[in-house]
């Protein structure tokens, strides 16, 4: 019986509700989520990175523009998933349709593999990766850089890129060219490879969707993590909603609702329909 059992009629049927009823424009990316958690389990992790440091990891795959969660995954309690089997997992059934997929370096910890597997099934990838990767030019690595400078080596499809700004940044990209362009900030105007600024507007999917869902929380005070779970579950199907409620409104050039009022709506609705069916004979 595996960890999830109590939640896995909810688990299986968001997850497939989230892909059957719409399909995301060309820009994804894959980034991890968390579930907020602090008691026993032992699919509790720890992100040094996160606002909310403690919980249970969800793989969630978004849509860059707007953050809706198109699939996800709770990959804790499977030990030793690599990145490269997490992202086939997610990305598979998008795969011969022009998708571009950005990724951080965590996922990136396969290198090359994962950029040659998804280009052979038709999807580009863009994402940041470590200098000491193994299979990275090392003569692109250990070369001398100024601040501003930009460097890159090319393999076929497949671009290493390095640009040297107040930190180094490295990229693995199978979707742009070695290309500069200029850029404004709210403090300054300078130049920066296409491909990083690129990535910097399409990687905040994942972080949206944890933005969203930070407006409303849906926590309650249980020593069951399962019941946690299904909790953050609920509140993902509300936020997912919303998105999709304003890509409607959009289209019949209609104002953008909030989510505090399109849950209230949501619910009163449902109220009301509950008394109707109550009242019928």
């Amino acid at each position: 019986m595996t960890p999830l059992h109590k939640i896995r009629p909810l688990y299986d049927h968001l997850r497939k509700k989230f892909s059957s009823v719409y399909r995301p424009a060309q820009n994804i990316c894959i980034d991890e989520a968390l579930c907020p958690w602090r008691g026993r389990s032992h699919m509790r992790v720890y992100m040094e990175d996160k606002t909310v440091k403690w919980g249970i990891k969800l793989n969630q795959l978004c849509e860059s523009g707007s953050g809706y969660v198109w699939d996800f995954k709770i990959m804790a309690h499977i030990p030793g998933l690599s990145p490269y089997d997490i992202c086939h997992r997610l990305i598979s059934p998008l795969t011969h349709v022009g998708h571009c997929l950005y990724i951080d370096n965590f996922y990136c910890k396969c290198n090359p593999a994962l950029c040659d597997s998804l280009a052979a099934v038709d999807t580009m990838v863009v994402g940041t990766v470590r200098s000491n990767r193994i299979d990275l030019p090392k003569d692109l690595i250990q070369q001398p850089m100024n601040r501003g400078d930009m460097d890159y080596r090319r393999r076929n499809q497949l671009l290493a890129l390095w640009w040297k700004d107040k930190r180094d940044v490295h990229l693995l990209t199978t979707k742009h060219t070695p290309t500069m362009q200029e850029h404004t900030s709210r403090t300054e105007t300078k130049l920066k490879p296409t491909a990083v600024i690129d990535y910097t507007n399409n990687m905040s999917g994942v972080d949206l969707n944890d933005q969203l869902m930070s407006y409303m929380p849906f926590h309650r005070k249980t020593v069951k993590w399962w019941k946690k779970v299904a909790l953050h579950l609920l509140t993902l199907c509300f936020v997912q909603a919303h998105i999709l409620h304003n890509k409607h409104r959009k289209q019949h050039r209609l104002r953008k609702w909030k989510l505090e009022k399109f849950v209230r709506t949501l619910c009163l609705n449902i109220a009301q329909k509950g008394q109707h069916a109550e009242r019928e004979p």
